[in-house]
């Protein structure tokens, strides 16, 4: 203890020397040995043990163990993307257009990840596995950091704000997403993007207005979109808080403020328009458009579960396989617990809140209530732009840290400064937590049912840390190092048992196995369609997992799933609003359907089938390994179609509607200046990449070239070097007009408005620097040099 305690005075004083360098160490180290076993190789923090417990990955390996099936979305998806933009990006260049599910759809955005924010660019270097891995640490580490540099913004003591840092590990909203990639990104940099904003208010300027919109950018380039548009939402809120606080300073001040917020915060949307133009622009293409408000309001937590503020696990475990009373499943990830500690602590904070940190109060407050109750989120709905297009209340849980941990840390610093009513706060605290955690120990045991070894761990998990505080603060008058070392154990002990068990370490043998399946329709081509007795959200060789192995999927899972392709595919089968509630494509449910000329234009090659559902005997299984695979025959990936005719968009639906349309002899285009009356011909596949596609066509009389995959306003086409315009065709496709004789067509992709956006995000980052350049220094020195001195 001696020893522990003379360590501890040692890396005292390098805090106080050296606050936010030894702050920024600290929270890597940590952060770096609770990820120590995903780190080794061979092993990755990508949960990818899910697959496994699917067809046909089921009957390839032997183990089938799911950490945390929660963590279900970073397996299936968010890896599959991440692999996919490092692949485009060890090609040599950045990807634009994504051609393995629904169809192909644009790069950005996605909902998953982004080329413009520099941590996503780690899988360009290094294995997606170990990049996954580094991602999650870093968002770990900037959540810390970003909350001791908020603290050290509210003017807060270096070793108080650090200890409000350390509690970032412990916030459990933050790491339960912490897998999620963007999700994550999002609430890690809230923290920073507060800071900014304090220092802005506080300190208005240049550098002040230029780190609010380096960290703005930053935050909405790599954040989710629920969560920045919450974090915006609440960030407003907060600063208009401060600006009235900063009102009373004087108007010259209040304005001085209020022009530096303006600013950083314009700039930061400047920096970050090659998502938000691309975002914008598809916003009313996409059919996850508009919730109704009983979306939000009856998914909000029960008052009941203010509990979990105290027990994090009062409901069950994911990571343990315990779920207790019906608890709902999915929202075991958006806890309200923050530690034990942090919550002690935040009441010592309360118990001697200044004016200057009352805004944290109203935070910790509406957090509570958006995530608690219902009625704001009816005001809310009906007053605030763009808030029905988000799901999920309670997820505004992930706002609570942002205020609630600073508070932590001004419970800190007046328990460092050895404040009576911080002390006494701390046992008040402590004797309700404890009060309420054995009256549901004494709840649980008289519950026959219950699982009673799992709850007294759970209670000695908290009650263990609880006890380590109180007796901190008891010894702090005559032992202070002791009394800060318990401190510091106590929060440690907490990120060991609640965040260090929370990640799965995969080996990477076990991570997406190769199949003789996958290989099977790997080697047919075409994109796959699957087939099973009823619409569920994760079918037979669930998507987007065929990402990973190169195989176009005619279904796939998208929040951003284009309206467009769910109106082709409802022609084909109509399942109502089945994407708009899962986002998901669903199997068909009749394998005669797979004779539409829908599925053959679209070059569905193969057929992934469930054993329950009987085939026709028409079709030739090609596999069988748990899920069964047929060979379907296709038009292939672009056809040359000899009529086509210029149709507005409506009449195009009704024509491809038609049970008696023939794909391959006519064609119904948008924006065509004239029919096209040509002949047969042929398109062969000559090379393709992400983003572009070539083929050698044959078309003795001409005709219209069909590209069986999603048109859209980026795509460009060459014949034989010249350029020609693209049309949207049947739907959904794109073509383009084909001059008699042999030729080669080269089509191209760009998204234009992503474009605009690289061009606005350069001037933007041109005035940044501007920002940090020491205009007066420059002028002083230019003039200096200038001068003639006559002797």
């Amino acid at each position: 203890m001696l020893m522990m305690s003379g360590t501890l005075g040692a890396c005292r004083t390098t805090i106080t020397k050296h606050p936010s360098l030894a702050a920024a160490a600290s929270y890597i180290v940590l952060a770096a040995l609770l990820l120590t076993p995903a780190l080794r190789p061979g092993y990755t923090v990508v949960p990818a043990d899910i697959v496994n417990t699917f067809a046909p990955w089921y009957q390839a390996v032997l183990h089938h163990g799911v950490a945390s099936p929660l963590t279900s979305d970073a397996g299936l998806q968010f890896y599959p993307w991440l692999r996919f933009l490092g692949e485009s990006l060890r090609a040599g260049h950045l990807p634009q257009w994504n051609p393995y599910i629904l169809g192909g759809v644009p790069f950005t955005p996605n909902g998953y990840v982004t080329i413009y924010y520099p941590p996503y660019l780690l899988a360009g270097v290094f294995n997606p596995f170990f990049a996954y891995t580094l991602y999650v640490l870093l968002d770990l580490v900037i959540a810390a950091l970003g909350t001791y540099a908020f603290a050290r913004a509210l003017s807060i003591r270096p070793l108080a704000a650090w200890i409000g840092g350390l509690c970032a590990f412990t916030a459990l909203h933050w790491v339960h997403w912490s897998l999620h990639l963007n999700h994550a990104s999002a609430m890690a940099w809230l923290p920073a993007v507060f800071a900014a904003t304090e220092w802005t208010v506080v300190r208005p300027g240049r550098s002040s207005a230029g780190v609010l919109a380096l960290a703005f950018a930053l935050w909405w380039l790599g954040g989710g979109f629920q969560y920045t548009y919450y974090g915006s939402l609440a960030l407003a809120g907060y600063a208009l808080v401060q600006l009235i606080r900063r009102l009373r300073l004087g108007r010259r001040d209040a304005l001085r403020s209020v022009a530096a917020l303006a600013g950083g915060v314009v700039l930061g949307a400047v920096l970050a328009a090659p998502l938000l133009l691309p975002t914008a622009r598809v916003a009313g293409r996409i059919v996850r458009s508009h919730d109704p408000v009983t979306v939000l309001t009856q998914s909000h937590y029960a008052l009941r579960d203010l509990l979990l503020l105290v027990m994090p696990d009062a409901r069950g475990n994911s990571v343990a396989g315990v779920l207790y009373r019906g608890y709902p499943y999915g929202w075991a990830l958006d806890t309200p617990f923050v530690g034990v500690v942090a919550l002690l602590l935040a009441c010592a904070g309360l118990a001697t809140l200044r004016r200057r940190h009352v805004a944290l109060v109203i935070g910790v407050g509406l957090a509570l209530v958006l995530a608690y109750a219902a009625w704001p989120h009816e005001v809310l709905f009906r007053l605030v732009p763009g808030y029905n297009r988000f799901r999920v209340a309670s997820r505004w849980l992930a706002i609570l840290p942002v205020f609630a941990l600073p508070l932590s840390a001004l419970g800190a610093q007046s328990l460092l400064a050895g404040a009576v009513r911080a002390r006494r706060a701390i046992y008040g605290a402590a004797t309700v937590a404890a009060a309420v955690i054995f009256g549901y120990d004494g709840y649980v045991a008289s519950d026959p049912a219950s699982p009673k070894r799992f709850f007294a761990a759970a209670s000695a998990a908290v009650l263990l840390p609880l006890f380590a505080l109180v007796g901190a603060v008891f010894v702090w008058r005559s032992r202070r190092t002791l009394g800060l070392a318990l401190v510091i154990g106590a929060i440690l002990f907490e990120v060991g048992v609640h965040t260090g068990t929370w990640y799965p370490f995969v080996p990477t043998s076990l991570a997406y196995p190769r199949t003789d399946f996958g290989d099977r329709v790997a080697a047919r081509g075409g994109r796959l369609i699957r087939v099973a007795p009823g619409f569920v959200q994760l079918p037979p060789f669930v998507p987007d997992v065929p990402m990973v192995y190169g195989i176009d999927d005619a279904g796939g899972q998208s929040v951003l799933f284009p309206a467009d392709y769910d109106r082709y595919l409802r022609l084909i089968q109509d399942y109502g609003n089945w994407v708009s509630a899962t986002n998901t494509a669903p199997p068909l449910t009749d394998p005669r359907l797979l004779q539409s000329p829908l599925v053959r234009v679209l070059d569905v090659r193969t057929a992934v089938v469930d054993p329950a559902v009987k085939m026709p005997p028409r079709y030739g299984r090609i596999a069988d390994t748990g899920i069964q695979a047929y060979a379907l025959h296709s038009l292939g990936a672009a056809t040359v179609v000899p009529i086509a005719t210029p149709v507005p968009s409506a009449a195009m639906w009704v024509s491809i509607a038609n049970r008696r349309w023939d794909p391959s002899a006519t064609a119904a285009v948008i924006g065509l200046p004239e029919p096209v009356r040509g002949g047969s011909g042929t398109a062969r596949l000559v090379a393709q990449s992400d983003d572009t596609q070539r083929f050698d066509v044959i078309a003795p009389r001409g005709g219209l070239l069909r590209v069986s995959a999603n048109y859209d306003p980026g795509w460009t086409a060459k014949i034989d070097g010249r350029p020609r315009h693209v049309y949207q065709a049947d739907g959904i496709f794109r073509s383009v007009v084909i001059p008699p004789g042999r030729h080669d067509v080269e089509l191209r992709y760009q998204n234009p408005y992503e474009h605009r956006g690289q061009l606005i995000a350069l001037a933007g980052l041109l005035a940044l620097i501007g920002l940090f350049l020491p205009w007066r220094r420059l002028l002083r020195k230019r003039r200096s040099g200038s001068s003639i001195t006559v002797v």
